[in-house]
């Protein structure tokens, strides 16, 4: 588990060094760092974990739709960073989409729905599907806060289902 997480670690660092301005004309300044506090819904998972910390990644990538902007996020929602059991590492595309509508306002309002995967690890080990649902407010150019719902199918006997609070930052 400690691996796993230095990994993860090492590999945001090194994307931190290789980004350029723009990288196939996505711009690679988007990067999003996010920290923040989750309440699992599900009892099993309370249980076990109690209240969560919550730390996550960014990345920017080519959106799928017109409007707004995409990410890729890696995410590690724990009860402590020993790597004892209680964690649930999501990974999601992200489509975030504006819904102000003044496209030139410094602080949006938006909404953000994510789908993808999610390694629980809480009474054992097994990858889910995951889904996101968003709500974020632009606080500055830079800073951020997001509030949104987690929801996963059974991964070894608990789900990842949580809500979670967070205060980010964009480089």
């Amino acid at each position: 588990m400690k691996r796993t997480l230095v990994l993860l670690a090492t590999a945001a660092m090194a994307s931190l060094s290789l980004a350029q301005p723009t990288v196939g004309g996505i711009d690679a300044t988007g990067l999003r760092l996010r920290l923040g506090a989750v309440y699992p819904l599900e009892g099993a998972t309370r249980k076990i974990t109690g209240n969560m910390l919550a730390i996550g990644l960014d990345f920017p990538v080519r959106s799928l739709a017109k409007t707004g902007e995409a990410y890729l996020s890696a995410d590690w929602y724990g009860k402590s960073g020993s790597g004892a059991k209680g964690n649930i590492f999501p990974v999601l595309y992200n489509q975030r989409i504006n819904v102000d509508k003044d496209p030139e306002a410094t602080q949006r309002t938006y909404i953000m729905v994510g789908a993808g995967i999610a390694h629980i690890d809480v009474k054992k080990a097994k990858t889910a599907y995951a889904m996101r649902f968003a709500l974020g407010k632009e606080l500055s150019d830079t800073v951020f806060a997001e509030g949104g719902l987690l929801w996963t199918t059974d991964g070894g006997g608990v789900k990842g289902n949580a809500f979670g609070f967070f205060l980010g930052y964009r480089f």
